[in-house]
C-alpha cells in the first residue's frame, strides 16, 4: 500500500517545491501530468504508477523502483535514475535527454520514439528493450547489454562500439 496519495504529492510540492521523498512508497499511484521538477525519489517505490505526461526534470530517481510504470510522454531531461530499475516500464514517446541510466535494469522496457539524446547508459542492461525510432544521438552505451528487440529507426548511437 502506497505511503501517500497523489492529493498528498499535489500538497507537499506546493509546499516545498522540491521534496525530498526518500524511500516513499508511490507504488500504483497516479501521479499523471504533474510537475515534479527537482524532487528527490531516491530509492522511491513508483512500481506501477502513473507517470504519464508527469515532468521529472532534474529529479533524483537514483535507486528507484518504477517497473512496470508508466512514463509515456514524461520529460526525465537531466534526471538521475543511476542505479533505478525500469524493468517493463513504458517510456514512448518520453523525453529523457542527458538523463543519467547508468546501471538501470531497463529489461523489456518500450522507448518508441523516446528522445534519450546525451543520455548515460553505461552498464544498464537493456535486454528486450523495445527502441524502436528512439533518438539515441551521442548516448553514452559502453558496457550496456544491447540485446534490444527493434534497434532504433530513426537515429543509431554513435557511440555502439565505445
Amino acid at each position: 500500500m502506497a505511503d501517500l496519495t497523489r492529493r498528498d504529492v499535489i500538497i507537499l510540492v506546493a509546499i516545498n517545491p522540491r521534496p525530498k521523498l526518500t524511500g516513499v512508497d508511490l507504488s500504483g499511484v497516479d501521479l499523471s501530468g504533474l510537475d515534479l521538477t527537482g524532487v528527490s525519489l531516491k530509492r522511491a517505490n513508483l512500481s506501477g504508477a502513473n507517470l504519464s505526461c508527469t515532468i521529472l526534470r532534474t529529479a533524483d530517481l537514483e535507486g528507484a523502483n518504477l517497473a512496470g510504470a508508466n512514463l509515456r510522454g514524461a520529460d526525465l531531461t537531466e534526471a538521475n535514475l543511476k542505479g533505478a530499475c525500469l524493468a517493463a516500464a513504458d517510456l514512448t514517446n518520453a523525453t529523457a535527454a542527458f538523463a543519467d541510466f547508468r546501471d538501470c535494469n531497463m529489461e523489456s522496457v518500450c522507448a518508441e520514439d523516446a528522445n534519450l539524446k546525451g543520455c548515460d547508459l553505461r552498464n544498464a542492461n537493456l535486454t528486450g528493450a523495445l527502441l524502436l525510432s528512439a533518438n539515441l544521438d551521442n548516448a553514452v552505451v559502453k558496457g550496456a547489454h544491447l540485446g534490444a528487440k527493434v534497434l532504433p529507426g530513426r537515429r543509431r548511437p554513435e557511440l555502439l562500439d565505445d
